[in-house]
């Protein structure tokens, strides 16, 4: 399907439902490496540039302002520095190409890419022409890793659906929880209540009132601000 067919046929759906698109997220390939942003061959590197000036007609067909991609990956061949490196240089001209039709480009940072970091993506940041907006940068997703706890994922889900919280096993030590619209402030301190008595039953009572040991992030980048919350209180 070219990129005006598949734009007539999303408009079509989305005139029908009285929206519009505002942001379409591009990825090249089926995976991270196959057709990575920053990948080590010329040939696929290639192939992955065509695919996003393909992806970008289509933004503009949409009446789409703003395109978000992956940042790349470090590949394990070669130091961290040649494919941040790689992945500024293409980044940077996705950058300005898209900035030819009115597009803001944007990336995508995640714990399994070349940025993993805040450190790390500010980086990437000024290698290239790509801002960031920290007022508008949000997260609905928070990960616990309890991994120095002594305690499984599956022990603490246990007790957070017997006081009726839903969230889920991302790894056997590290637990997903989503908050959405409707959670309130006082659900956060209700859940933190709930870990809290959790833990107070399974450590010294020094260290009670607290989260010991656990470590909060989100699955974007890593982000001292969730230390912030599990510190003694």
């Amino acid at each position: 399907m070219t990129p005006a067919a598949a734009a007539r046929k999303l408009c079509g759906k989305l005139d029908a439902r009285g929206l519009v698109a505002a942001d379409v997220f591009h990825q090249s390939g089926p995976d991270l490496e196959t057709l990575a942003e920053n990948q080590p061959d010329p040939e696929r590197r290639l192939q992955a540039r065509d695919l996003f000036q393909r992806t970008l007609e289509f933004v503009v067909l949409c009446g789409a302002t703003h395109m978000t991609a992956l940042p790349g990956i470090h590949w394990p061949e070669e130091p961290y520095e040649a494919s941040l490196a790689r992945a500024a240089e293409e980044h940077a001209w996705r950058v300005e190409q898209a900035a030819k039709s009115n597009v803001v480009y944007a990336v995508e940072p995640h714990m399994w890419s070349i940025v993993k970091t805040p450190e790390q993506t500010a980086r990437l940041l000024d290698m290239t022409n790509i801002a960031v907006d920290l007022s508008a940068t949000q997260t609905n997703i928070v990960m616990a890793d309890i991994s120095a706890t002594g305690s499984t994922a599956d022990d603490v889900l246990k007790t957070l659906r017997e006081n009726g919280i839903v969230a889920h096993e991302y790894t056997p030590q590290i637990v997903r929880f989503t908050f959405h619209r409707h959670i309130t402030d006082q659900d956060v301190t209700s859940v933190l209540d709930v870990l809290r008595k959790y833990f107070d039953k399974r450590h010294s009572a020094h260290q009670r009132g607290a989260l010991p040991h656990t470590r909060f992030f989100n699955d974007t980048c890593e982000s001292s601000w969730f230390a912030v919350f599990i510190r003694p209180l």
